[in-house]
């Protein structure tokens, strides 16, 4: 019998390998959205569900076709949705695709990507500021692939004011 709890135990274990601390007792699930177009326009607002852990901080990132990682927070709205707006790629990549990744992370993790994709002096959107990876310590991804719609010449999200 003990070895069977052992065992039960090391296998939950290895799956909650990639989640810190209790990861069984917190695990919930994050949820994106599908939009309703089916494709997004260059700035596009993505909306899903998520779990609020305290101390942790809901993040989207959108990888580019070259690979480029490009974050933006999202909100938390009050009945457990959450939304991010963020600029998919140039003027030019229109009809690409898009991974989206919705992730939790620490504080501190929170505050490193903020000033990843922090203000630009010299009027880039900033989604042109990018990483290669999600950061260390992401929890609770959620991934979705999305199609930029065939609009050419649309501003970034900047230009929109938003």
């Amino acid at each position: 019998m003990a070895l069977i709890v052992a065992v039960g135990a090391l296998a939950r274990d290895v799956f909650d390998w990639k989640i810190p601390g209790t990861a069984s007792e917190d695990r919930q699930k994050i949820q994106i959205d599908v939009p309703e177009s089916g494709t997004l326009s260059r700035c596009a607002t993505l909306r899903g569900s998520a779990p609020r852990i305290k101390g942790k901080t809901l993040w989207m990132a959108h990888i580019s076709p070259g690979g480029k990682y490009n974050f933006a927070q999202a909100t938390y709205e009050d009945n457990g949705r959450w939304h991010a707006t963020d600029t998919f790629g140039s003027e030019s990549d229109v009809n690409q695709r898009f991974r989206v990744v919705v992730f939790l992370v620490a504080q501190e993790t929170s505050s490193f990507l903020t000033g990843i994709r922090g203000a630009s002096a010299d009027g880039k959107p900033s989604s042109e500021y990018s990483a290669q990876a999600l950061p260390p310590g992401a929890t609770h991804e959620a991934s979705l692939m999305v199609i930029r719609d065939g609009t050419r010449g649309q501003p970034h999200c900047g230009q929109l004011g938003t």
